[in-house]
């Protein structure tokens, strides 16, 4: 089994930031591991002839420097330590490049409330880092805590073969938590919400083989399973089952062009962070 143990808190001086770096320390502390905040500031694309390159280098780091100070003495405050990285370019290139360097697990995103989502990884940004597939990517809503007593592994139609399956029983088993799984509907306007027997005979019931597999999958894991079939969209499936159920943490897959297509294409994953409370896992390869 295996849990996040290197963990790159992604920071842009935002409250939500500071508060998914709190929770990235506490889970790296039960982990056994560590983790790192890094600042990304954005290539200054300005009138170079009105603005002395000097002064603007200096001005950016250091505000990078200044937030790195204060997640250092936050880090020092729960008896943690950690380590610090500043870059300048693409947001999403630098972070996904850096986290493949180091073989890091988990990429961690605070998201805030007062803004459509972090002020440095807007709108595509955040779905380019996505996209890589290579790392799990953890977005903590703002003044959420993360939790894995009660999880939930979002699916629809295209997630059958058994990878995404295999990811989220492996975080599961790894923090011991109780899964709920959500079969979505992409009829969605001929759906009504209900719940699903996956012990039941095999029928033409959408989704009933995937929940099916996914348990017999659990079982070998010792992992407890519940299904739930919702109609969609997608996002407003996610948080109507995340605020009925009390989940702590949402998981989604993305592999390409299948896995939930439609919630993490565009701004999707932001209609999801808008009315969910909780953490939303996004797992990789």
């Amino acid at each position: 089994m295996r849990r996040h143990r290197s963990i790159l808190v992604v920071l842009d001086g935002s409250e939500a930031g500071f508060g998914a770096l709190s929770e990235s320390i506490r889970l790296a502390q039960w982990s056994r591991g560590w983790a790192t905040a890094m600042v990304v500031a954005p290539p200054y694309e300005g009138d170079l002839s009105l603005v002395g390159v000097q002064n603007v280098r200096a001005a950016i780091l250091g505000s990078c420097e200044a937030i790195l100070d204060r997640a250092v003495g936050m880090a020092e405050s729960m008896g943690a330590r950690i380590e610090v990285a500043c870059e300048e370019g693409e947001p999403h290139s630098k972070v996904s490049g850096y986290a493949d360097s180091r073989g890091l697990d988990l990429i961690v995103l605070g998201c805030s409330r007062e803004y459509s989502f972090l002020k440095v990884f807007t709108g595509s940004a955040v779905s380019r880092l996505i996209e890589t597939g290579r790392r799990d990517v953890l977005i903590i809503p703002e003044g959420a805590s993360l939790g894995w007593e009660q999880a939930l592994l979002a699916m629809d139609e295209s997630d059958g073969g058994g990878s995404l399956m295999d990811r989220a029983v492996e975080v599961a088993a790894s923090y011991g938590s109780g899964l709920t799984a959500l079969f979505i509907e992409n009829r969605w306007w001929k759906a009504s919400p209900r719940n699903i027997s996956i012990v039941a005979p095999s029928g033409d019931v959408p989704g009933e083989m995937i929940l099916r597999e996914l348990k017999a999958r659990a079982l070998t894991a010792s992992v407890s399973v519940d299904a739930i079939r919702e109609g969609g969209p997608e996002f407003r499936a996610i948080r109507r089952v995340t605020r009925r159920l009390g989940i702590q943490v949402a998981m989604v897959g993305w592999r390409g062009r299948t896995g939930l297509k439609s919630l993490l294409r565009g701004r999707g994953i932001e209609a999801v962070l808008r009315g969910v409370s909780c953490p939303v896992l996004v797992l990789g390869e």
